[in-house]
């Protein structure tokens, strides 16, 4: 089972907004559908009307739909073919000293009617289209870091949380490496806060890349990162992949005219051998986290 990260627009789930929009943008059509039938019936009932304008009014309601300007353009180009094709047009409605023409009457009420509709579900559907923007963004906000666009900590604590559960009941291993930038804040002292950033959005493209096929990583804070690493073996798996990320992260950083060289300390912790849970797990690669930088400095000196 992978651990899932992902937000619900990315598991293929819809916001309220978009089914609400969906609903709107059907019933349209359904109103559509209704006045097409109506006028069919009057057809039958009263033999004044004709498949010309059955024709004319789905053509037209239709094109509305899809853009307004595109419903004028059709309309004249329909009015003078369904006046010369329809030899019942001029048709008188009795009694009437007016002499207004039945058909021209039930096709202005009944498009103008429709239009309406499709007016005001189309205005409905552009408002849940921005609603539904607005959500998104904001589930993205709440569930992604803005600057490496990885799982944030609780994003993280959550899928990892899943994981363990479905491992625990199924025996699988899996394994939590926490990490952080050596350096980083001397990048950000000398270069600037922008030049730091730049880093982390390349570490997060970085990461991302590297396990894309058998983890999942996420920024917990500062320079500070975390990954899942999924079935391993024993905890020479786990090593191998925290070796892999030392040798990704240590590559030179481009920053215009500078290159700039980080260093990374890692720890790991490994499921169900050093904890159950999700935090102990977290917390105890931490540890082992500062046990390696510590034995890193003691080595410089």
């Amino acid at each position: 089972m992978r651990m899932n990260t992902t937000l619900p627009q990315e598991r293929g789930l819809r916001s309220p907004f978009d089914e609400r929009a969906k609903w709107h943008s059907a019933s349209a059509i359904g109103a559509a559908l209704v006045g097409i039938v109506f006028l069919g019936i009057l057809d039958l009932l009263s033999s004044n009307l004709h498949v010309g304008a059955l024709v004319a009014i789905p053509l037209i309601v239709l094109a509305y739909y899809v853009r307004p300007w595109i419903a004028f353009l059709v309309g004249v180009a329909i009015a003078p073919v369904f006046s010369a094709l329809d030899h019942d047009w001029f048709a008188v409605m009795p009694p009437s000293s007016l002499s207004v023409p039945l058909d021209a009457l039930i096709l202005a009420v009944a498009f103008a009617a429709v239009v309406l509709t499709v007016a005001r579900m189309r205005q409905r559907d552009m408002q849940h289209a921005k609603l539904s923007a607005d959500y998104a963004h904001m589930r993205v906000l709440a569930e992604r870091d803005r600057l490496t666009d990885l799982p944030n900590r609780a994003v993280f604590f959550d899928g990892l949380s899943q994981l363990l559960g479905v491992a625990a009941r199924e025996g699988d291993r899996h394994g939590v490496l926490f990490f952080d930038l050596d350096g980083f804040k001397a990048v950000n002292d000398t270069y600037g806060h922008a030049a730091g950033d730049r880093v982390l959005l390349m570490v997060g493209t970085r990461l991302r890349s590297l396990l894309r096929d058998f983890g999942v990583a996420a920024r917990i804070g500062g320079d500070e990162f975390a990954a899942v690493v999924e079935h391993v073996r024993d905890r020479n798996d786990l090593e191998r992949v925290a070796y892999r990320i030392e040798q990704t992260l240590t590559k030179p950083f481009a920053l215009g005219r500078f290159d700039v060289t980080l260093g990374v300390s890692v720890g790991s912790a490994l499921f169900p051998d050093d904890a159950t849970d999700a935090d102990s797990l977290l917390a105890q690669a931490d540890v082992a986290m500062y046990r390696a930088k510590r034995a890193k400095y003691r080595t410089a000196d």
